[in-house]
């Protein structure tokens, strides 16, 4: 999957997933019947997933620092959060 980070000159998970997304619907509206574009954007969106687990702290790590992170937050119009079982 590098070759559509190269492709578009970017690092940005995101922008690829959505590229790839659009694909997906292209291909659905098209009726082009083929399983690379669900195999590409399941692959980028794990090891997104991967990425983020890497380098994230943990819960434990930074609950002393609820109350900032909150402040700082509460201004941004998006956060996404994933829910892990304890």
């Amino acid at each position: 999957m590098s070759m559509l980070f190269q492709e578009f000159d970017t690092i940005d998970f995101e922008l690829i997933l959505r590229l790839v997304w659009h694909a997906k619907l292209i291909n659905e509206k098209l009726r082009i019947e083929e399983s690379t574009t669900n195999k590409a954007y399941e692959n980028i969106k794990n090891a997104l997933i991967q990425v983020v687990r890497a380098v994230h702290c943990s819960r434990d790590q930074i609950a002393g620092q609820f109350p900032q992170l909150y402040e700082f937050t509460k201004c941004l119009s998006t956060i996404f959060y994933e829910v892990l079982p304890d």
